[in-house]
């Protein structure tokens, strides 16, 4: 729903319409939008009102929920069915009670973090704003993910390799990851980060960004 390398978002709400009018069952990956995005976390489909009986849900426990592991959500029938035909599950072992009870807390706490996820996406469309003042090309979508394109992947490295000499982690993202006409400087905000930290990665690209052509 929250693409990783561009940070743009699914029509949601057009999606869930779509699987009303013909009857259809969504499939919807949150791994990068579970407890970030929606009321307490739910992720885009929550965000977008969705009708959770169309869509089967899928995520990941170690980006938002800091543990490891993963999830499907959906009906009793399809969860029972998972559980005995669904191969990589029958045939891996199960999660370590620990690691199950750390996710839980994990999720817990999310959820009353409605406050966090207001000021992370306020600060993340305050980035936006400033990048694009700065003259780089970067997207639209009210994500945390927020990635400046260049021209090549010799530059994208270079970028990176220069901003992580100023202390600043952004990688770069090129083929086979992304297309070659669309490498990008991947900046992923957390709600740790404050507007200090971004404009200290403000300064450092005004200082390292390409000269206009």
């Amino acid at each position: 729903s929250l693409f990783s390398m561009d940070g743009d978002l699914a029509p949601m709400a057009q999606i869930d319409s779509l699987c009303g009018q013909y009857g259809a069952i969504g499939l919807v990956d949150e791994a990068h939008a579970a407890g970030v995005l929606g009321p307490q976390g739910q992720g885009l489909l929550g965000q977008a009102q969705c009708d959770p009986n169309r869509w089967i849900k899928t995520g990941t426990l170690s980006k938002a929920v800091g543990c490891s592991g993963g999830y499907v959500v959906g009906s009793q029938l399809l969860c029972e069915t998972l559980l005995h035909r669904a191969r990589p599950l029958v045939f891996s072992t199960a999660l370590p009670p620990a690691v199950l009870g750390a996710a839980a807390k994990s999720i817990e706490i999310l959820q009353s973090m409605d406050a966090q996820r207001h000021s992370l996406l306020e600060l993340s469309n305050h980035l936006r704003r400033k990048l694009q003042n700065l003259g780089l090309r970067t997207r639209l979508d009210t994500s945390p993910i927020l990635p400046v394109y260049v021209d090549d992947p010799h530059q994208a490295i270079e970028l990176s390799t220069r901003l992580l000499q100023e202390g600043i982690y952004v990688p770069a993202i090129r083929p086979p990851t992304v297309p070659a006409d669309r490498c990008l400087l991947r900046i992923s905000l957390n709600a740790a980060h404050t507007p200090q930290d971004c404009q200290r990665l403000l300064d450092a690209l005004k200082r390292i960004k390409p000269s206009s052509k």
